[in-house]
């Protein structure tokens, strides 16, 4: 007689789970265990070129998207954005013509990803 005994199966799940977290991609995963490049260069990049225009660090991450040199963009994304968004709050302050308009951190967000666009 024949019984089946299923012993430590893995699921797709698990292949994609690093330290707990499960990640919504093999790519993610395989970054967070340190198989794929670390984009921190790009970040360097970012932080060196902040004295340039906010309009040029858009440009400078559009470029490195068609180019897909980032392993990661949204890691980018999350620690650089902040770079790309001076003058979000002037543009829409001219376009919406309400000289004491306040963005939030996520409208500044959301209109800088609208910029990339």
């Amino acid at each position: 007689m024949y019984i089946p005994v299923a012993v430590n199966l893995i699921t797709v799940e698990d292949l994609r789970m690093v330290d707990g977290v499960t990640y919504v991609s093999f790519r993610e995963a395989c970054y967070a265990l340190g198989l794929l490049d670390d984009d921190k260069q790009f970040i360097y990049a970012f932080k060196e070129a902040s004295l340039s225009s906010a309009f040029y660090m858009r440009i400078l991450f559009v470029i490195l998207l068609w180019t897909k040199s980032m392993a990661c963009p949204d890691f980018v994304w999350q620690h650089c954005w902040t770079f790309m968004k001076d003058d979000i709050q002037h543009t829409r302050r001219r376009i919406l013509q309400h000289p004491d308009l306040i963005l939030s951190a996520e409208q500044l967000e959301k209109f800088a990803l609208e910029e990339l666009e």
